[in-house]
């Protein structure tokens, strides 16, 4: 009985060893332990997934904002001293309808040229969700609302492929010089779409699909730049859920359409 105790014990220490020598050996074992965030590190590493950006397409009209000095270009035209001579922001602005209380999306809002606008416009109890793919322009969005004193904007780093905007949770969307940029514009419609309230509307302002001054002054290639028009646009928002409900014409290069969400 003593014996069969003792060899017992051999085989199980035995066994042991083997188990560890295997497992040192393996460095698939190792690699996986480590592939393996736990707790705070997983969720972590599930933002960073959420928040992937789009891949840099040399061909795409968002190329130059990967990298510094396009992110710099594009942030002094977004803030040009006389864009209000050609941008009309004040009609623009009457013929949205805004009024205090609602929550509206500003996707694409880059530095926050209209998200600066828009905000006191729905106050008290209004919030704007400025919305963009560039953490930079969102850093800059932030701190020129903050040297005005504007406290109702709340920032969101969107994807190319989704808005990021909860379900039901917006009473107006508003893109401005932004739709031509969308790389995947179909879910990014879908995602709009299921962010409205019954009810809900969708502003877009974007160039025409023609030469203009402000292209040229830039050095911008009007015909790769600008990859749809405005009948291109509105048989592409009609088709994923939208309807059109006006068309104005008071812009001299851009066109100016507002829809709402369709129900059923």
């Amino acid at each position: 009985m003593r014996f069969m105790k003792s060899l017992m014990v051999i085989l199980a220490t035995t066994a042991l060893a083997l188990c560890l020598a295997c497992a040192a050996a393996d460095p698939a074992s190792d690699e996986a332990a480590n592939d393996e965030p736990a707790g705070d590190e997983a969720a972590s590493d599930a933002s960073v997934e959420t928040h992937a950006t789009i891949p840099v397409d040399p061909d795409s009209p968002n190329a130059r904002y990967f990298t510094p000095d396009g992110r710099e270009a594009a942030m002094s035209a977004f803030e040009e001293d006389d864009r209000e001579t050609w941008q009309h922001s004040e009609e623009i602005l009457a013929a949205l309808a805004l009024e205090p209380g609602m929550t509206v999306a500003d996707v694409g809002a880059g530095t926050g040229y209209f998200t600066r606008q828009i905000a006191p416009l729905i106050e008290p109890g209004g919030v704007v969700l400025a919305v963009d793919i560039i953490p930079e322009f969102l850093e800059d969005l932030e701190r020129r609302a903050g040297e005005i004193g504007i406290t109702n904007v709340e920032t969101i780093l969107s994807r190319a492929d989704s808005p990021m905007l909860p379900e039901g949770s917006v009473d107006l969307i508003f893109i401005s010089d932004t739709y031509h940029h969308f790389d995947q514009p179909a879910p990014m419609l879908e995602g709009m779409l299921a962010a409205l309230r019954p009810g809900g509307r969708m502003a877009i302002v974007d160039w025409e699909r023609m030469p203009n001054p402000l292209f040229e002054r830039d050095g911008l290639d009007w015909e790769s730049h600008i990859r749809i028009g405005s009948q291109g646009v509105i048989d592409q928002v009609t088709e994923h859920g939208f309807r059109l409900l006006e068309q104005y014409d008071f812009l001299e290069w851009q066109y100016f359409v507002i829809f709402e969400r369709g129900e059923g």
